[in-house]
């Protein structure tokens, strides 16, 4: 095979483009100029002794090398011989610094021998440069192929390959450093294979190129072109199946550079995390009226002109965003209320659902925070819509202080209150001293959080600051916290809907555990007052926590894991019973609920499979937990697990 400029070699471990090929002055023979992947891996950026050869990427990633130690890459069918057939490497797995045997897996490499009955074929992290010989037979059974990270480079040699799977649904041919504009291709006869979902992530792709990938895969629905050169996306007349669009991490920057999705009348996901945007708007007759589902979270939004926009889209049902640092939110309202109120329609944001309390919760704050007249301009279409569904706001005047700057303060513990002038210049520490005092509590047990008329909760927290430092005002409510407990019991009670636990319940054992020697309570004034109370503190606990009660648990992954892993080693997950240790792994790891929140459920559920395999001494591919999550890396595995190990399993 002929090297050519533009092929994607490997030499040593170290993968290259191809930038020249010829003479080097003051050196003998033929040279092949590479740019490295690597940006440290070369010499010089293809400048040498005053002559430019060819343009590196990076100062130090051009260097010359001789053709003979080149690996041109193979064909396909070479290396599914490579990783299905010729098996003898699998026989062992490194884990740590022991070396594990695969028993039983016989049966497995017996499946596999057959090529043309696999239905799932995966090559990645190959060498895969060009098509199978041209009578190699058609591999009609197989419906998902993976390509990823690969020597391809140029379109024609992915295009030849896939004429032999007449049936394939499921393209990865991601971290691929293909050809711009696929100069190569001179058949321009469309892909006739059924495929539905194209993952062409971090292939070099610019505006023209993902073009003309509409042309040839007519009958794709899912297209994922992360991390590419994309400045805008344009699909054209060859779009109109598009349901799902991924152009997370371009460079997009202006939304209005894809304006034109707009015209896709089926397209119902899209992703844009990570694409530089900074403004959102929306012009007359751009309205997304399929899309139901957004992502945009890692861009740099300078306003909150945004949220208005998207409210634009008369379907958006899913949103996931990220606070952006730069933006100001008004204090007493939190952003994710804000789009809640602005964006009727929207049922999940971030990962949650929006429940009917929430919403109501947030359309009023909203409507009591900015409804007032005069109504701000880019607030007065949504207070219109909120004054129809909740009526006009409330008047809540703020009360001035007079004489000696004092601050009328209602101070609040199981249902009672007493109301308070108190200097702004008092230490929150006294102030504990005085609710102590005034409700017979010990003053070393308490903490206090303030409660305004807009619903704005916040701790007071530091002992040694006035409250002048916290902007009190008139008619704010201080609350003694000694009932928090008891209100998130009864709400986690609601949240699993466990109905044997009555708010009466809750009043009972939280009194007797406060007062030990009163008598029970009977059903009189106190006993509503303590109710009411409860109830108070239940919103003020939702509003410490955003209304984020919706926590998505790692059970079902892990389910999912262990039983697409036991059709491929029934044998080993069987006899070991590696999913009920599993399971076992991940309910000690609750004991550390800190720990296990601060991963995604994916994460947490991977790890616990990981440690069992671990526990059980069994072995499998290296990389199957990529496989599951794409963010997952061996080293981050291996600190997780010990992280698991250290802070649950040796308490």
């Amino acid at each position: 095979m002929v090297l050519t400029v533009g092929d994607r070699v490997e030499v040593g471990g170290n993968r290259g483009t191809i930038k020249y090929i010829g003479n080097v002055e003051g050196y003998d023979g033929e040279w092949i100029g590479i740019d490295w992947d690597n940006p440290e891996r070369g010499k010089h950026d293809g400048f040498l002794k005053g002559k430019r050869y060819f343009q590196a990427n990076s100062a130090k990633s051009g260097s010359f090398i001789r053709s003979n130690v080149v690996n041109r890459g193979k064909n396909l069918l070479e290396e599914m011989n490579n990783r299905y057939i010729n098996y003898k490497q699998f026989d062992k797995v490194e884990f740590g610094s022991k070396n594990v045997d695969l028993a039983n897996m016989a049966k497995i490499y017996k499946k596999q021998n057959n090529l043309w009955e696999l239905r799932v074929i995966a090559v990645d992290n190959m060498k895969v440069a060009r098509a199978p010989p041209t009578t190699c037979a058609l591999f009609i059974c197989c419906t998902e192929l993976n390509l990823y990270n690969n020597l391809l480079s140029k379109w024609c040699n992915l295009l030849d390959i896939l004429c032999f799977f007449p049936s394939l649904r499921f393209l990865i041919a991601g971290h691929n450093y293909m050809e711009r504009e696929m100069k190569s291709v001179v058949d321009k006869q469309i892909v006739s294979a059924p495929i539905s979902t194209l993952a062409l992530g971090e292939c070099h792709i610019d505006e023209s190129t993902a073009r003309q990938i509409m042309y040839f895969f007519p009958h794709v629905r899912e297209i994922h072109l992360d991390r590419n050169d994309l400045k805008c996306f344009n699909p054209g007349e060859y779009g109109h199946s598009l349901e799902s669009i991924d152009l997370e991490g371009n460079p997009i920057n202006n939304f209005a550079n894809l304006h034109v999705l707009s015209t896709l009348p089926n397209l119902r996901n899209l992703n844009l995390t990570n694409c530089g945007l900074q403004h959102i708007y929306m012009p007359d007759g751009v309205r997304f009226n399929s899309l139901s589902s957004l992502n945009i979270k890692g861009n740099p939004v300078k306003d909150k002109q945004w949220i208005s926009e998207l409210a634009k889209f008369p379907k958006l049902e899913r949103l996931c965003y990220s606070y952006p640092d730069n933006l100001s939110v008004d204090s007493g309202i939190d952003l994710r209320e804000i789009v809640i109120a602005s964006i009727p329609q929207l049922k999940f944001l971030g990962n949650s659902e929006i429940n009917s309390v929430e919403r109501n919760s947030a359309e009023m704050r909203f409507l009591n925070k900015f409804g007032a007249s005069p109504v701000a301009e880019e607030n007065r279409t949504i207070v219109e819509r909120l004054i129809k569904v909740h009526g006009k706001p409330n008047d809540l005047p703020l009360m001035s202080c007079d004489g000696m700057g004092l601050l009328k303060l209602r101070l609040s513990y199981e249902g009672k209150i007493m109301e308070r002038s108190l200097p702004g210049t008092i230490t929150v520490q006294k102030l504990i001293g005085i609710v102590g005092r005034l409700f017979h509590l010990d003053a070393r047990k308490i903490s206090l959080q303030v409660y305004d008329y807009h619903g704005f909760v916040m701790n007071l927290d530091k002992p040694l600051r006035s409250l002048d430092f916290y902007s009190l005002s008139d008619e704010d409510t201080i609350y003694a916290s000694v009932t928090i407990a008891s209100a998130c019991l009864l709400l986690a009670a609601k949240i699993e809907e466990d109905e044997l636990v009555k708010t009466r319940d809750v009043v009972n054992v939280a009194y007797s555990i406060l007062h030990p020697r009163a008598p029970i309570l009977q059903i009189d004034d106190e006993l509503w007052t303590l109710r009411t109370s409860l109830s108070r503190m239940e919103y003020i606990v939702l509003r410490l926590l955003k209304f984020r009660l919706a926590v998505e648990n790692p059970h079902k992954y892990l389910l999912h894991y262990i039983s697409s892993l036991m059709h491929w080693y029934p044998h080993e997950f069987t006899k070991f019973n590696i999913g009920a240790i599993s399971f076992i792994i991940l309910r000690d790891a609750h004991v550390n609920p800190d720990w296990v929140l601060s991963h995604s459920p994916q994460t947490i559920a991977i790890v616990c499979l990981a440690v069992a395999l671990r526990i059980t001494k069994v072995s499998i591919d290296v990389r199957w937990y990529s496989v599951f999550y794409s963010s997952m890396t061996k080293s981050k595995l291996r600190r997780l697990e010990d992280e698991l190990v250290t802070l649950v399993l040796k308490r």
